[in-house]
């Protein structure tokens, strides 16, 4: 696949994002004078919170994936400099790392908590 077919794919999904936005009645704070639908409008707050959330997160990786390409870097890992494979670009055009950095990465996540509590 060519980079303008990733920038293409890249561009729509940013405008796949932004058609999913939340409102802000859904993370509004409102006072309810029953415990339950207070418990239930919190739930339904933090959920909308954390959709908002991954949303941003995903628009983040995607306009650096779009930065990426602008100046010529895309497709390369951020942490070995070694090409993406293509086949993960096609499944994850927004990837920064290769498979083995990933994979190292995320290894090195899941680890800390661990760590932490000794």
């Amino acid at each position: 696949m060519k980079t303008q077919e990733y920038k293409t794919l890249l561009t729509k999904k940013l405008q796949e994002i932004s058609k999913q936005p939340v409102s802000p009645e859904e993370i509004a704070i409102e006072r309810n004078a029953e415990l339950m639908d207070e418990i239930q409008r919190t739930s339904e707050r933090e959920l909308a919170m954390a959709a908002l959330t991954r949303s941003w997160e995903l628009k983040t990786l995607v306009n650096a994936a779009l930065d990426r390409i602008a100046s010529g870097e895309y497709g390369i890992c951020q942490e070995c400099e070694e090409p993406i494979s293509e086949r993960r670009l096609k499944a994850i055009p927004w990837a920064e790392h290769c498979i083995r950095c990933q994979e190292k990465l995320e290894r090195t996540i899941e680890a800390r908590p661990l760590a932490e509590a000794a």
